[in-house]
């Protein structure tokens, strides 16, 4: 039997990497302005939303996508509407509700779980 000492290479670790001009880069941008406005370090605001301590960073580097759910209560947190996290963009075309506070995406997974669609 071979032993990674007799020249076996072991396997290369794979690192996820956001892509500069994604979508989940530009969130990540904002949502640490917005942190760093409110004074904010990446743990207290993990555990004021309820997340793992280590969520935030991920989320700033652009290698977490995170739920509609987690981006309102980080939102929340913050005291800035969601749509605010993500500036020039076109997620306001894809949720049209975002524009009104009453729309935000809570209320259209609450439906969606009653009509069971």
């Amino acid at each position: 039997m071979e032993t990674p000492e007799d020249g076996a290479q072991k396997k290369p670790k794979v690192t996820k990497r956001a892509s500069p001009s994604g979508l989940l880069t530009k969130l990540g941008k904002e949502l640490r302005k917005h942190r760093l406005e409110k004074k904010l370090t990446q743990v207290g605001l993990s555990l004021e939303a309820g997340l793992s301590p280590n969520v935030v960073g991920r989320i700033e580097r652009g290698v977490y996508n995170p739920s509609v759910r987690v981006l309102e209560d980080i939102a929340t947190i913050l005291g800035v509407p969601v749509r605010v996290l993500f500036p020039n963009s076109d997620v306001l075309g894809i949720w049209p509700g975002l524009q009104i506070k009453e729309n935000l995406p809570s209320g259209w997974i609450t439906e969606l779980r009653w009509r069971r669609v």
